[in-house]
């Protein structure tokens, strides 16, 4: 079953709202906040940018490793000015800019230095470091040690926002943000100081990963002078999914595709044809995967999450999802609880029938992990009650969108 994602390159002409985000003149200084609804043409109008400034050097960071590929596949015959990183990516840059042998490998600390991971957590002043961890610490900054985690490195840059601003500034003449609002922190705080023209892109209504610690960038910018552009027009979808979405958060969507809405169940969904549903929970994934009994493909790293996870003993895991809840962070409190509550047998079952999403008639996965994707045919399941999540799901769909039985009339 295909999946859509990062898509450079597509032959389609520029709406009027388009235009307006690539004619806005690239001043220092500029901060160009634009807020693109889902399937709008978010990464067309970036792309767009990218090509009209030729004499530009352009870095656009990124939400992940898969759409850093994506974009750099896209694009790498006619971007030669342009730079794609992810934001670890780009610490890790600005962290072999400061020294030159700076790497990333990850290793267990020392008992007597795991107390660096409540310094890169900032819950711990560096100056009350013991001895050991001091040490080691600087032996890491100075190049002679790996960083161990992606969180060490990453202190690295936050700790001195004007600093790493400046040699953003030094390292580029336009600095594009995608995914604008599941923004880390410390980028924010980075962002706030850089003096090149920022180009801030994203949907401030899908900003689902707060337990993570990330910002809306696209809120947290106003009011500095900052230009609000929006892009409201959808390609992916049409009128009914549209006035849905507008239904949920009152927004102002137009739909330019062909879609239908119902309420149907994942039966008369596979009925159709190919489809993909859409859950709230990991254990609703597994439960329905169950169910189905046939081949298919589940989103995400679900299965690499399991299996780093089996290897703790059952307190351990109530630690962890204690930890997990208390944090906020519901993906993986969704995937310890699946551990803690599923049969090992039936994830071993599910597991031998998954296969590549092209050879699947079902696909399955949680909201959170179908966040930058789209199909034909989507199906949601109950128990989606957060309007933020029922939008991203309902917004996955480009032909056909199946609502649960408790979707509210």
């Amino acid at each position: 079953m295909k999946q859509t994602t990062l898509s450079f390159g597509r032959p389609r002409a520029l709406t009027a709202e388009q235009q307006a985000i690539v004619a806005q003149p690239l001043l220092p200084g500029l901060r160009l906040l634009v807020n693109a609804y889902a399937g709008t043409g978010k990464t067309t109008t970036c792309e767009a940018v990218i090509k009209a400034h030729p004499d530009l050097r352009i870095l656009y960071t990124v939400f992940n490793k898969a759409m850093q590929e994506s974009a750099l596949e896209r694009t790498a015959a006619s971007a030669a000015h342009l730079t794609v990183r992810t934001t670890h990516s780009l610490a890790l840059a600005y962290c072999k800019s400061l020294a030159p042998k700076a790497r990333y490998a990850a290793y267990d600390l020392p008992p007597a230095c795991r107390e660096l991971h409540a310094l890169w957590r900032g819950e711990l002043a560096e100056r009350e470091l013991g001895e050991a961890a001091h040490e080691l610490w600087h032996e890491m900054r100075q190049g002679a040690q790996p960083y161990p985690t992606h969180q060490a490195y990453y202190a690295v840059f936050a700790e001195r926002p004007r600093r790493s601003a400046e040699w953003l500034d030094a390292c580029c003449d336009l600095l594009i943000v995608d995914e604008a609002q599941d923004t880390d922190a410390g980028l924010l705080e980075v962002l706030r100081h850089v003096r090149v023209p920022l180009l801030v892109v994203g949907d401030q209504h899908q900003d689902i990963y707060g337990f993570r610690g990330t910002v809306n960038a696209l809120r947290a910018l106003r009011g500095e002078g900052a230009v609000e552009l929006a892009l409201t027009q959808s390609f992916r979808f049409g009128p009914p999914i549209a006035a849905l979405a507008n239904t949920l958060l009152g927004l102002a969507i137009v739909g330019l595709g062909a879609s239908s809405v119902q309420r149907g169940t994942l039966q008369d969904a596979l009925a159709r044809g190919p489809c993909t549903l859409l859950c709230r929970t990991n254990a609703q994934v597994f439960a329905e995967a169950a169910r189905y009994g046939g081949a298919l493909h589940i989103l995400g790293n679900v299965f690499a999450q399991l299996d780093a996870l089996r290897a703790h003993a059952p307190a351990a895991l109530q630690r962890k999802l204690a930890k997990a809840e208390r944090d906020g962070d519901d993906a993986l409190a969704s995937v310890i609880r699946l551990l803690l509550d599923t049969d090992p047998s039936l994830i071993d079952a599910v597991r031998a029938r998954h296969v590549p999403a092209a050879r699947a008639a079902l696909t399955l996965g949680t909201v959170h992990s179908a966040k930058g994707l789209e199909w034909d045919r989507v199906v949601l399941a109950p128990r989606l009650q957060e309007a933020s999540l029922q939008y991203i799901g309902a917004t996955r769909a480009r032909k056909q969108l199946f609502l649960p039985s408790d979707w509210p009339e």
